[in-house]
């Protein structure tokens, strides 16, 4: 499967990966890896790799592999920027 193309043509917020191990490409444009448990929301409980290099790093027993669509995130993202914190409140 061409997942770049895939990700361009039909634009899903998860793309699953069948088998890690066997994975052959790149990530497709304004999409995280997500390594997630087996049987979780990779969305809620997954971690982001920021390579492919960190793959069975987390200690999950069964690990899953995903892209996720970075979009998804960025509600999250703006509105923790909405809460107008002072710089270095939170330190």
């Amino acid at each position: 499967m061409d997942y770049e193309l895939y990700a361009k043509t039909f634009n899903p917020a998860v793309i699953e990966i069948p088998n890690i191990d066997t994975f052959e490409g790149t990530m497709p444009d304004d999409y995280e890896l997500i390594e997630y448990q087996e049987g979780t929301d990779p969305e809620e409980n997954g971690m982001v790799l920021y390579g492919f290099d960190e793959i069975y790093m987390f200690g999950f027993s069964k690990p899953k592999h995903c892209f996720v669509r970075q979009s998804i995130a960025n509600p999250l993202i703006d509105a923790h920027e909405n809460l107008h914190l002072e710089p270095g409140s939170l330190a």
